[in-house]
């Protein structure tokens, strides 16, 4: 925020922004539709996993129930780690193109 002159009552208007490069309006949508992918992939990977037990199970048949379940924990842990990953991965590809381009963005309260 730019500070009033001593001497005025009203702060100084900002100075106004430049439209960003077209090179950075076009990464900006591409990471928006990588992170909307991402995010449906994640939901797929959930509604999915529904039906991860009963394909272990057909898959292997020698498998304990103790067996099955646990795997069926791992195979959950790994979808939801790996689509948090892809997530903050685009998050911070986002916050680099911003600052490469001189944007500063401000979190919002």
């Amino acid at each position: 925020m730019v500070q009033p002159y001593p001497s005025r009552g009203k702060p100084l208007a900002e100075a106004p922004r430049p439209p960003a490069p077209p090179s950075v309006v076009n990464a900006v949508k591409l990471m928006y539709i990588g992170a909307a992918v991402s995010t449906v992939s994640l939901i797929v990977a959930f509604i999915d996993i529904s039906g991860t037990k009963a394909a272990i199970k057909r898959a292997r048949p020698d498998l304990t129930a103790t067996q099955v379940n646990q795997l069926n924990t791992f195979i959950i842990t790994l979808a939801i780690v790996s689509g948090r990953h892809d997530m903050a991965a685009l998050a911070a590809r986002f916050d680099r193109v911003l600052q490469a381009a001189g944007i500063r963005v401000t979190p919002r309260a």
